[in-house]
C-alpha cells in the first residue's frame, strides 16, 4: 500500500509526503487515488501545496475532507467503456444493491453530460432490457475530482426480488434447461417450442398489478405474469439451454390496442427469430416462430436496437463476459476482471491464504461468471453456463461468512487456471 492511500485510510486531514522534484504533482496524486477506489469514495475534497526542498525533492501538503463513514461493497475502477461495461455486468451477476465505480477520465472517454446515458448503454450490452435481474427503481448520483479526471459514480438499485430468489430461480431452470436438453438435444427449433408447451401446461397470464407479476421468480412462484415476467422467465431458460437470446421491448397489439409488450428473440442457426411466448400462451400452433412479416402485424420494435447486426454484437459482448478472465493477488484487497479494478475492502477478501494454502471465495467466483449455487444433502452444487458440478460439502471451509475452496477445485469446475507473476489468472471455459 501506498503512504498517501495509508494515510487517507487512516483518515488524516492534514499530513505531507515527500516526491520525487521534477514529478507533475496532480498526475502522480492521480495515479495514487485510482489505484485505490475504495479510498476515493471516503472523500470528498483535496488539495495540495508543493514546496520544493533542494534539488532533488518535493514536499507536498495535503488538506483532504472525508466523507461520512459508509460500507460500498465492492467499488470498481473503470478506464475505458469495455471496463465500464464489466463493471455493471458484475453488479448485475452480483445482484449489488449499490454499484460505486471510479472512472480514470483522463482520456475523455465520458463526457460530463453523458454520464447517465453511458452506463444506461452498458447496461444494454449486459442486460437491461433482458430484464435479468428486474427492478422497479434506481437512483443515479455522480460526483469528480479534477475537473471531471475523475468520476465517481452510484447506482442504488431497488430490485424486484432478493439476491437469494434469484439465485434460486436460476438453480431451478438450469435443471429444466437440462431436462429440455435431454428430451430435445441441440435443436434449438425444438427447444424453443418446447418451452411454448412448458407455459401453456403450467402459466396463465394475469395482471394483479402487483410486482410480482413483472417478475421472472413472481411467475414461478404463482404460476401466473404478465408479458415482463413471461419474457424475462424465457431468455433466461433460453440461455440456460444453450441457445443466444434477448429480451425485446416494444408494442403489441391486444384486446385494447396497441400498448407497451415484452418478448423474446433468439438466435437458431445465425437467424434471429422474435418469438412471443404472451401472444402464444392461448393458441393451438405447434411451431412459435413466425414468419416477421406477419408477426410485424401485431408487434412494433426499434429495428435498429434489435437489429441483426446490433444483436450479433451484443451476443458476442455477453459471451466474452461471460469467459471473464479474473486476476487474482492472495491476500489481497483487490482483483482485476477483464482489466477493471475490483475494489473489495469494504467487502470481504476474494482470494486468501490460511496455513500456506491458496483459497478463493467460491459463492463469488460463481457469481462472477453468471453462475449460480445450490445445496442438496451433503453436496453443493453449481450451475455455470450449460454444465452442472457437485462439489461435496467438506471440500469447503466457512470463514467470516464466507464459504472458501480449495483454489486447484477450479479446475473441476471448468475454469481454467494460470500462475503469472505470482498472481492467479482465471478464465471460464464453460460453454
Amino acid at each position: 500500500m501506498n503512504l498517501l492511500v495509508e494515510n487517507l485510510k487512516s483518515r488524516n486531514g492534514r499530513f505531507t509526503m515527500t516526491i520525487p522534484a521534477r514529478t507533475d504533482v496532480q498526475e502522480w496524486l492521480e495515479l495514487q487515488l485510482l489505484s485505490s477506489p475504495y479510498v476515493l469514495t471516503t472523500i470528498s475534497g483535496i488539495s495540495f501545496q508543493a514546496i520544493p526542498s533542494g534539488s532533488n525533492e518535493l514536499h507536498v501538503h495535503f488538506t483532504v475532507k472525508y466523507q461520512q463513514i459508509r460500507n460500498p461493497g465492492m467499488v470498481f475502477g473503470a478506464k475505458d467503456m469495455f471496463e465500464l461495461i464489466t463493471a455493471v455486468s458484475v453488479s448485475l451477476k452480483c445482484h449489488l444493491p449499490q454499484m460505486v465505480v471510479v472512472i480514470d477520465n483522463r482520456s475523455g472517454f465520458v463526457a460530463e453530460n453523458q454520464i447517465v446515458n453511458q452506463i444506461r448503454r452498458c447496461k444494454e450490452y449486459v442486460g437491461e432490457e433482458l430484464e435479468i435481474h428486474q427492478f422497479n427503481s434506481s437512483r443515479f448520483s455522480w460526483s469528480s475530482f479534477f475537473n471531471n479526471r475523475i468520476i465517481i459514480c452510484t447506482l442504488e438499485t431497488n430490485y424486484f426480488d432478493t439476491a437469494k430468489d434469484v439465485n434460486d430461480l436460476s438453480c431451478i431452470l438450469a435443471e429444466q434447461a437440462q431436462r429440455i436438453r435431454e428430451n430435445c438435444g441441440n435443436n434449438g427449433h425444438m427447444i424453443v417450442n418446447s418451452i411454448m408447451k412448458w407455459f401453456r401446461e403450467n402459466i396463465e397470464y394475469k395482471n394483479t398489478d402487483q410486482i410480482a407479476d413483472h417478475s421472472a421468480v413472481g411467475l414461478y412462484k404463482n404460476k401466473t405474469a404478465v408479458c415482463q415476467g413471461i419474457a424475462a422467465y424465457a431468455y433466461l431458460l433460453l440461455s440456460y439451454c444453450g441457445l443466444e437470446a434477448r429480451y425485446v421491448s416494444g408494442e403489441g397489439e391486444g384486446g385494447n390496442g396497441w400498448g407497451p409488450h415484452g418478448w423474446n428473440m433468439v438466435n437458431l442457426n445465425g437467424v434471429w427469430h422474435h418469438i412471443d411466448y404472451t401472444f402464444e400462451l392461448n393458441s393451438c400452433r405447434l411451431n412459435v416462430i413466425m414468419n416477421e412479416q406477419k408477426f410485424r402485424k401485431v408487434h412494433r420494435w426499434d429495428t435498429a436496437r434489435y437489429s441483426r447486426q446490433r444483436s450479433d454484437e451484443l451476443s458476442t459482448v455477453r459471451k466474452t463476459l461471460n469467459a471473464s478472465v479474473i486476476i487474482l493477488l492472495p491476500d489481497e484487497d483487490y482483483i482485476s476482471v477483464n482489466g477493471c479494478l475490483v475494489d473489495v475492502t469494504g467487502y470481504h477478501r476474494i482470494c486468501k491464504v490460511a496455513n500456506n494454502t491458496i483459497y478463493v471465495s467460491l459463492l463469488d467466483i460463481v457469481n462472477l461468471y453468471g453462475g449460480c449455487s445450490n445445496l442438496k444433502g451433503d453436496s453443493l452444487y453449481i450451475y455455470l453456463g450449460v454444465h452442472v458440478y457437485k462439489i461435496p460439502f467438506h471440500q469447503l471451509i466457512y470463514h467470516a461468512g464466507v464459504w472458501y475452496i480449495h483454489v486447484l477445485w477450479l479446475k473441476n469446475l471448468g475454469i481454467r487456471l494460470t500462475i503469472e507473476s505470482g498472481a492467479l489468472v482465471l478464465q471460464n471455459e464453460n460453454g
